[in-house]
């Protein structure tokens, strides 16, 4: 990697830590909050790290720390000892444009059509239901212990900006993008209100408005394609607090 590129990456990572737990929800320029939790729900807020896998590319790539909120209670499913119920959301770093549902922007590096360097601008975000980001959902498991807890929800993947061999594509508008469906199990010793590590495989779909249909099928061919594997760390639960109280170390990249 040229000393350019060097710094380039190093500055994509200070930008993702700043981005991500450095600044609080309550600056972005949004006002629109959350729906209130249900009845007997606790909130508290949460952090994560976590690691992904550009499958086309075999690229791997850290995730970017994420500050979160969540509403969690018992599911309401009859099951003894009671299943967990929890709705996540994302705290948009400053200057979004909603406090909730964005997560910060992040560097990731891999090929386009397998020859040539290139390095895009990713951020991850929720779906939108009209004033409210659609929640990850945590369910199938107790909500007091080990079990088969699950992670599910929709995002969306951004591309908001893209350099091929050092040189920036200037006509990459900041609407490409694609849409994915999260389904991450969580592994051994993990806990609702602990934390621990949930991981799956996603299917990318290809990017849409990214300007052209040239540069549509140019990001396609360098991110999308199905089964890219993803790890998240979920930090401990810090009840009533608006930042999480621990962050959950940089998943290392030893693949």
């Amino acid at each position: 990697m040229s000393s350019r590129r060097s710094r380039w990456a190093r500055g994509a990572a200070v930008m993702a830590l700043c981005g991500g737990v450095g600044l609080s929800a309550s600056e972005a320029s949004g006002d629109d909050g959350l729906p209130p939790p249900q009845d007997g729900q606790l909130s508290g807020s949460v952090a994560s790290s976590g690691r992904g896998e550009i499958a086309v590319g075999r690229q791997w790539f850290r995730l970017p720390r994420l500050a979160l909120w969540a509403n969690i209670g018992n599911a309401d499913d009859g099951a003894d000892p009671p299943n967990v119920r929890a709705e996540v959301y994302i705290m948009s770093p400053s200057r979004s444009t909603h406090r909730y549902g964005e997560g910060p922007e992040f560097g990731v590096r891999t090929l386009a059509f397998g020859l040539i360097p290139a390095e895009a601008t990713v951020q991850i975000a929720q779906v939108r239901d009209g004033q409210f980001p659609e929640p990850w959902v945590v369910g199938g498991g107790p909500v007091l212990g080990e079990g088969d807890h699950v992670m599910e929800g929709r995002a969306e993947i951004r591309i908001t900006g893209l350099a091929l061999d050092g040189r920036a594509v200037a006509d990459l508008t900041g609407v490409c993008r694609a849409p994915v469906d999260l389904r991450l199990e969580a592994g051994p010793g993990y806990l609702p209100y602990q934390g621990g590590e949930l991981s799956g495989a996603i299917d990318v779909p290809a990017f849409r408005g990214c300007g052209s249909p040239h540069l549509d099928r140019l990001v396609t061919s360098m991110v999308s394609g199905p089964d890219n594997e993803l790890t998240v760390r979920q930090g401990p639960i810090s009840i009533g607090k608006p930042w999480p109280d621990t962050t959950p170390p940089t998943y290392p990249l030893d693949r």
